[in-house]
């Protein structure tokens, strides 16, 4: 049982890295940093550029739920140390490959 306590906040932490690195927005000179490009301050408030955040960030919210609630079955398998260490590994295998998959 230790080991999922030890486990479930660095998945977490993993997590909350991660949707604070996709959720920032960076300023630049005369503008602001939108997926990596950078937009003129007239250009950002597009509706387009709007929509494509707002889903985006939809799907980026539940991305981040639904790795957090795939760590539930880590305290069903709390017994047995090695499904504990296994579970773990593919799960962060998974969530990093869905997490570039998505983008």
């Amino acid at each position: 049982m230790t080991m999922v306590w030890i486990l479930i906040p660095i998945c977490l932490i993993f997590l909350l890295i991660m949707q604070l690195t996709y959720g920032a927005r960076s300023r630049i000179p005369g503008g602001i940093i939108i997926f990596g490009v950078g937009i003129p301050e007239h250009a950002s408030q597009a509706e387009e550029l709007k929509s494509l955040q707002t889903s985006f960030r939809r799907s980026n919210t539940f991305f981040i739920v639904i790795g957090a609630l795939a760590l539930l079955p880590l305290f069903a398998l709390n017994r047995y140390f090695s499904l504990v260490y296994l579970y773990w590994w593919v799960w962060m295998g998974i969530v990093l490959w869905a997490d570039t998959a998505c983008l």
